[in-house]
């Protein structure tokens, strides 16, 4: 991981998912018209399979989105998630992972998003939600802490004078 992680929050949260039968063409639609009507997308995700694709998408606002996709024609539904807003980071989604691995949490997906360097959406789906949002707050106060004690050895280190021999 590079850089200081300053602030992170984990939030319990609904994904929506929707169904779009046909080319990737269709969700870029549909990204496209979300965005002309305001509703912002925090992250996403799109899945092909044999019938066309399923878009995955963390939203500010579930209800009006659902709504709206509804009106466009396209099925849709709500699954609960984690979603974590924290500073892009290179290998915090893994770590992460590995955190609820190891407390016996098990990941079914993840993905994660950014719009605006350095900020980023990670979004989890686990076997036990509930139990993994403990986790990973926990695991995201311990790496803001080390953080934050690594640049205080860092800035003491530059303030002392160097002894030399």
């Amino acid at each position: 991981m590079t850089g200081p992680l300053k602030s992170a929050a984990v939030h319990l949260g609904r994904e929506l998912v929707v169904h779009i039968p046909g080319p990737r063409r269709h969700v870029d639609h549909l990204l496209r018209r979300m965005a002309a009507e305001g509703i912002e997308v925090l992250a996403h995700c799109c899945a092909s399979h044999a019938g066309g694709n399923h878009l995955l998408m963390v939203l500010e606002n579930v209800e009006a989105a659902c709504a709206m996709v509804r009106s466009a024609g396209y099925k849709c539904d709500t699954k609960p998630i984690i979603w974590i807003a924290a500073p892009c980071r290179v290998g915090l989604a893994a770590l992460l992972g590995q955190q609820l691995r190891a407390e016996g949490v098990n990941i079914l997906y993840t993905y994660g998003s950014w719009d605006a360097w350095p900020r980023a959406v990670l979004v989890f789906k686990t076997t036990h939600d509930d139990r993994a949002f403990g986790i990973l707050n926990a695991a995201l106060e311990d790496l803001m802490l080390a953080r934050r004690s690594a640049d205080w050895v860092e800035s003491a280190a530059s303030a002392a004078p160097m002894n030399r021999c």
